[in-house]
């Protein structure tokens, strides 16, 4: 949290759900936000899915418009799981059985190590304790 040293060993996970379709989790969009407040804002955002990873409290976060002061938006996290890793998820036809449409539940986290040796933040998905997936971030 704010004020603790950060060691080769830092790092912060946020637990994400998601229902999506196949091609949704091709392109999972979340975005990044950091708080220089010691009390950081906590907020709920049921529309879309956005994380706060680098605030005292790892919370989901409203749109730009909307950011407390002392929060701001840093990045887009892309997280994109394969056809291959979401035949492992549970999923549902939502039209019954003869739908093709399928509605996987995807539970996964996000983990950002920050005190790698390249200096760098390291992003990473996880889906049952295990890497899956591929991770990105851009930085504003």
């Amino acid at each position: 949290m704010q004020g603790d040293p950060v060691t080769k060993d830092t790092q912060r996970n946020i637990d994400l759900e998601a229902n999506v379709t196949k091609e949704e989790a091709r392109n999972m969009k979340h975005h990044l936000y950091s708080c220089s407040l010691d009390d950081a804002p906590e907020y709920n955002d049921h529309e879309r899915q956005s994380m706060s990873i680098l605030c005292a409290r790892a919370a989901r976060m409203p749109t730009r418009a909307n950011i407390n002061p002392g929060v701001e938006r840093v990045g887009t996290v892309r997280t994109a799981f394969s056809s291959h890793e979401m035949a492992k998820v549970p999923h549902k036809r939502p039209n019954g059985f003869l739908s093709s449409k399928r509605i996987y539940h995807l539970s996964f986290d996000i983990v950002v190590e920050f005190g790698k040796q390249s200096g760098t933040l390291e992003f990473k998905s996880l889906v049952g304790g295990a890497i899956s997936g591929t991770t990105t971030v851009t930085f504003e």
